[in-house]
């Protein structure tokens, strides 16, 4: 089974990251690909909305942090959630991860292998944090493709250019040759328009995911996105990759 490993990442908040993230991953299982969903936020949103329901004593006793430090096998943390979508879930307890991890030269590489090994996914996906730190550099080592939603502000176009520089000190020292695409996401067909216009240091995806009411409602209530027109956005992006 061919494996790809997809991760979304932005150093900048608030441009929808994991909902990018989420709605991908939903995409791909829809389409038949048995999909693994990795929370590497500590935000733990995209946790949130896939296991809702869950016991929380649960999700704390078996998450990302004890598989980054080798207390749990990755395979009895994963939550099947629905047909061909599965969740590797974090918590807050992720926080601790980078202080605990930073003598470990070979961490990183190690959370790589692992998922290499997974033999079940044909996509894995993975949420990134917004900060440069051991979870972000973990996820980009492992990544075959750096998702990185955009918007027209100068802030988000910095981000990106400050997440390009972490991916090619990634790819130096793995290397590998992850590469990096900018989506627009959340967005107005216009503002849309006026990002296309502009140099970026990463190319365009050609689907945009544009802002709709309906993408923030499921998102926060941890529903099925209702609205066609946005899930077909999704789809095109999840076919795209």
């Amino acid at each position: 089974m061919e494996q790809n490993i997809l991760s979304f990442a932005s150093l900048k908040g608030g441009v929808g990251k994991t909902t990018d993230a989420l709605f991908m991953a939903k995409a791909y299982a829809a389409a038949g690909m048995p999909t693994l969903l990795i929370d590497m936020d500590s935000n733990n949103n995209a946790t949130d909305y896939l296991l809702r329901n869950t016991d929380s004593n649960l999700i704390e006793s078996k998450n990302l942090y004890h598989i980054l430090t080798g207390r749990v096998r990755a395979e009895d943390a994963i939550h099947p959630v629905e047909f061909n979508l599965s969740i590797l879930p974090c918590t807050s307890a992720l926080h601790r991860v980078g202080p605990e991890l930073a003598a470990s030269e070979s961490a990183i590489s190690r959370f790589s292998s692992m998922l290499r090994e997974l033999p079940d996914y044909q996509r894995i996906i993975l949420d990134l944090p917004p900060a440069i730190c051991f979870e972000l550099r973990a996820g980009l080592y492992a990544s075959d493709i750096v998702l990185s939603p955009i918007q027209s502000a100068r802030w988000a176009i910095q981000a990106l250019e400050l997440l390009k520089i972490e991916i090619e000190a990634s790819n130096l020292a793995s290397g590998n040759h992850s590469s990096l695409i900018a989506v627009p996401s959340i967005i107005r067909e216009k503002e849309d328009m006026a990002l296309r216009q502009i140099e970026l240091i990463a190319p365009l995806s050609k689907t945009s995911i544009h802002y709709a009411p309906a993408i923030k409602r499921a998102t926060a209530q941890g529903r099925r996105l209702q609205a066609r027109k946005s899930w077909s956005e999704f789809v095109a992006l999840a076919k795209e990759f």
